[in-house]
């Protein structure tokens, strides 16, 4: 890849961002008084586009306080066109029954929305006051379109009782035109609508729909590496379609990754073939005031399940060193589902508080552990007693303590006062957490930076790096699911 190449996927990362902070209002507006889609002007949306968006957000307006917060918030944005369109949208021409589509190409077309408009001569009025508080240039007569220029922010263009809004602050508005022209005149059969990823969008669930290729983003390698992929294969093959939904309390996005060739989406059924589901029997010992939380299985040997945890995996390794035991020997020893849950500083420790639960497979953990004990070092390494048969302390430091040990076929390692295997007064598992509520999870992650006061730099440290969140987040979760299928749920404090 060339030099120019490989700054296209952050030009284009970097209009999709400019578009969204300056128009995602607007498309909020318009697609909040959206419902299902009749007019065919999602034909010119092209068929190499990178992203697309369809949407109703009637539903989560009216979850998120309403139609009228809505209007309301845009008209106080600030933003005179917003204002406008907050104020009256049928005064200002726009066809409330129709979808709102956003679209963007990696290689020619800017990001651009698609709506439908109800009475042209009113839209055109309202592009008329906005030219007279200086916000535009004059309409502009033309074919097909009629157009005005917004400068430093794109160009507005409408026909056919359909307008397209481009964001386009640096392209001269002649050269957007042109593109739309081209557009315009294509045929549905050379658009996105005839295409599988049309299909897909329309079998999706929620408000908000969504198709996006990973060719967009700037580091594909960097995905790649981190889903495995042989060097031959590449993330940049990789599509994503989902859906997005939104109330006051929680934002939630669903996908499904898949490829167009044929390897890749080999990889991706291989890989979901080969990562079985967690049982999940851990989460009932965890306590809901977590700051972190991850899970996975541990399948492989024992190098494989150190690289298959960052930050953990080489931490349960040079804990097991401590105490005198081969660290891939006792990694091997587990398979089946590991939890680690974080919680709050731990008095005497340079570390957080913590609980970890691990299925045992293979050579007995438990006859590990206790070879570790009939050859405790003891004076300069750490001290490794038995207080009870298979329970274990160490003192990783002076005055500090680490209790593990196992029970039947499962292991267990924490900083806790609380007996493992005892589920507390309020579990993790009945936290109302979507993805632990639904079950049959791959992997799943969770971060709750409120249950540290809003501290986050305590989970940077131990858990890969993780960046700080917004006050108004009260926890994030990422989860994977049988069938390449991936979700993320967003809460906020309320």
């Amino acid at each position: 890849m060339n030099h120019l190449s490989f700054q296209k996927p952050f030009r284009f990362l970097g209009k999709v961002q400019r578009f969204f902070r300056k128009a995602l209002p607007l498309f909020l507006i318009l697609a909040a008084l959206s419902s299902c889609g009749k007019k065919d002007y999602a034909k010119m949306i092209p068929a190499d586009a990178a992203l697309v968006v369809r949407s109703n957000l009637k539903a989560v307006a009216e979850e998120a306080g309403g139609m009228e917060q809505l209007l309301k918030s845009a008209a106080a944005s600030g933003n005179p066109l917003l204002a406008a369109v907050a104020g009256d949208p049928e005064l200002c021409g726009i066809d409330p029954g129709e979808d709102v589509y956003l679209y963007a190409s990696l290689n020619r077309d800017e990001p651009t929305l698609l709506f439908a408009l109800a009475d042209e001569s009113r839209f055109e009025a309202a592009l008329e006051e906005q030219e007279a508080k200086g916000l535009c240039d004059a309409v502009q007569q033309g074919e097909p379109f009629r157009w005005a220029s917004f400068p430093g922010q794109g160009l507005c263009a409408f026909a056919d009782g359909f307008a397209v809004w481009t964001y386009a602050p640096l392209t001269p508005p002649e050269s957007v035109l042109a593109r739309l022209r081209e557009l315009y005149g294509q045929d549905e059969k050379a658009s996105f609508v005839s295409g599988k990823e049309y299909g897909r969008l329309a079998s999706q669930s929620g408000n908000t729909r969504f198709f996006l290729s990973l060719e967009t983003l700037p580091n594909t390698a960097a995905v790649s590496a981190v889903l495995g992929m042989p060097f031959q294969l590449s993330a940049e093959d990789i599509r994503i379609c989902g859906s997005f939904s939104y109330t006051p309390a929680q934002a939630s996005l669903s996908a499904e990754l898949y490829s167009d060739n044929g390897e890749v989406q080999d990889f991706l059924e291989r890989q979901t073939l080969d990562m079985h589901a967690l049982s999940g029997k851990y989460f009932s010992y965890l306590p809901d005031d977590l700051t972190a939380c991850i899970a996975l299985r541990l399948d492989g040997d024992g190098a494989a399940k150190v690289d298959a945890i960052p930050e953990v995996g080489p931490a349960l390794a040079s804990l097991a060193e401590l105490a005198g035991i081969d660290s891939e020997r006792f990694l091997d020893s587990f398979g089946g589902d590991f939890v680690l849950g974080i919680g709050a500083s731990a008095e005497g420790l340079p570390m957080p508080s913590f609980v970890c639960y691990a299925e045992c497979a293979g050579e007995s953990t438990r006859e590990i552990l206790r070879e570790a004990l009939a050859g405790s070092r003891g004076f300069f390494g750490p001290v490794f007693r038995s207080p009870a048969p298979d329970q274990y302390e160490m003192e990783a430091l002076p005055g500090s303590a680490l209790r593990l040990g196992t029970k039947g076929s499962d292991f267990y390692l924490t900083t806790a006062a609380q007996a493992p295997f005892e589920a507390p007064a309020r579990p993790l598992a009945k936290a109302g957490f979507s993805a632990l509520r639904q079950g049959k999870l791959i992997a799943y992650l969770l971060f709750c930076p409120g249950n540290a006061g809003g501290e986050v730099a305590m989970v940077d440290g131990y858990m890969g790096g993780v960046p700080p969140l917004p006050s108004a987040v009260r926890a994030v979760e990422l989860a994977a699911r049988p069938g390449r299928k991936v979700e993320a749920h967003v809460y906020f404090n309320r």
